[in-house]
């Protein structure tokens, strides 16, 4: 199975973008990855967090490589309504060598089914993309179909895209307008402001905040005071900074832990609980 590497001088190496490091924007991303792995003709699995968009940049690789051709998707999240139906419609599409399939939910498929969808991918022998948002597991059930795909790229969480975070908001905004014909665009400042969020919720989250920042714009630009208040205020027009974001990250991280407990979040990071305080303001984490 080959996974993805960070780019270096021998050109026979292959990339894995895991433990992605916030500062090196110049790397392939996922997108240019899956490319090449299609144009080789590998099956490509995408991983990565809920939310980070593995549907969408599956379903736009797979119609570049073959725009007159629609895409077959195969949902496992239901193949559990009718096994055997599901079963054969993932058949038909794989064996297909015309088509261009997104078999999408891996995670989900039933395990009765996991072996049978193994083989079948990995004697597909149309243009294959899979996307799964569970974490790389030996004993899950799906470790069998995952290893089935000779190429695995990573897509990495919002939270590390800020490279390409212009662009991705230009496409939803895009997306948006062709549902009702208004374009939009984001002021400068807007753009620092959401950059410099967590986004726990990943491009599904950022979707959700441009579609209502629209609505409650007056005119085509999106102003920093149109974003909801968690985004509009505190930090404006600053981005935040790979070691403000590893802090502000471990913060989020220890008082998940705590259960939300300031001072057991302050103890477990070694800091005084006024130093805490003033953390989670600064980063509009009170």
């Amino acid at each position: 199975m080959l996974t993805f590497e960070p780019e270096s001088a021998n050109p026979s190496v292959h990339f894995d973008l895991g433990g992605r490091d916030l500062a090196e924007l110049d790397r392939p991303d996922a997108r240019r990855q899956l490319g090449q792995a299609l144009a080789a003709g590998h099956a490509v699995l995408l991983t990565g967090e809920r939310g980070t968009g593995k549907r969408f940049i599956g379903s736009e690789a797979l119609r570049r490589k073959s725009p007159r051709s629609d895409v077959a998707e195969i949902d496992g999240s239901v193949a559990h309504l009718d096994e055997d139906r599901w079963l054969k419609a993932l058949q038909q599409s794989v064996e297909d060598a015309g088509s261009i399939v997104l078999l999408s939910h891996i995670e989900e498929i039933p395990l009765r089914l996991m072996t049978t969808v193994s083989d079948l991918v990995a004697r597909a022998t149309c243009s294959l993309v899979g996307t799964t948002s569970e974490q790389v597991d030996d004993d899950s059930p799906s470790v069998f179909v995952r290893e089935s795909f000779p190429v695995v790229v990573p897509v990495p969480p919002l939270r590390e895209r800020a490279h390409e975070f212009n662009e991705l908001c230009r496409e939803i905004l895009r997306e948006l307008e062709g549902s009702d014909g208004r374009a939009s665009s984001l002021a400068a400042k807007s753009v620092a402001a959401l950059v410099a969020s967590d986004w726990p919720g990943n491009v599904r989250q950022l979707r959700q905040v441009l579609a209502t920042s629209r609505i409650r714009a007056a005119g085509r630009e999106i102003k920093q005071a149109d974003l909801p208040a968690r985004y509009g205020s505190g930090q404006a027009g600053r981005c935040l900074g790979e070691m403000e974001r590893v802090e502000r990250q471990a913060l989020m991280v220890a008082l998940r832990d705590a259960e939300g407990n300031r001072n057991v979040a302050a103890e477990r990071l070694g800091m005084s609980r006024a130093t805490v305080y003033r953390k989670l303001k600064r980063y509009e984490l009170h």
